[in-house]
């Protein structure tokens, strides 16, 4: 049985963002999994790593989109991110020097607790924001499209970051757009 069980109170709708989430409880299951079957070290690391990278890959999406939508509280929700983060990186440190401290039960009711509050709680602020429903609110997601483009490995960083600007408006995104305006004899 899986520790999280996807729900519709889990979901934003917000397609980017809840992708993200279902892939974090998919994550956190397998780990489960191993946890329950006491799987060697080497297995549970591997989780745990594997954990750790798409925590930092979605909150850094997440963090950007609420920097787009001028959250208010970005900065709080930023420091829950770094303290989960570091939460991992302290499971992976004792999981390889002292695999016998990992409490394994401890560590699945915390991060079944910590990510389904997380969401329900703290996630859910934000959604008005991206969506551009609260007062004074940039206007977030509303009214964009979304676009599947295939980019090199090594730039997809700078092209979130230029859609972020882009979606932001504002001086960079006029720059953007000034610089990236064909030239009169440019048929590309």
């Amino acid at each position: 049985m899986p520790l999280i069980t996807w729900s519709d109170n889990l979901q934003m709708n917000i397609r980017v963002i809840d992708n993200d989430h279902r892939m974090l409880v998919d994550i956190i299951n397998a780990l489960s999994d191993s946890l329950q079957k006491g799987e060697e070290p080497t297995a549970i690391s591997d989780h745990l790593k594997a954990l750790s990278h798409y925590v930092e890959e979605h909150f850094a999406r997440e963090e950007g989109f609420m920097e787009a939508a001028g959250y208010p509280q970005l900065r709080e929700h930023m420091a829950q991110h770094q303290k989960l983060a570091l939460t991992v990186y302290e499971l992976i440190q004792i999981n390889q020097e002292q695999p016998n401290q990992l409490r394994r039960p401890e560590v699945q009711a915390f991060l079944k607790t910590w990510l389904t509050d997380h969401i329900l709680k703290n996630d859910m602020r934000y959604v008005p924001y991206l969506r551009g429903n609260m007062h004074g609110a940039p206007s977030g997601l509303h009214g964009l499209k979304a676009v599947t483009v295939r980019v090199p490995t090594d730039k997809i960083s700078l092209i979130f970051k230029c859609a972020m600007a882009l979606t932001a408006g504002g001086k960079e995104a006029a720059r953007l757009e000034e610089a990236l305006k064909p030239e009169p004899n440019d048929h590309a």
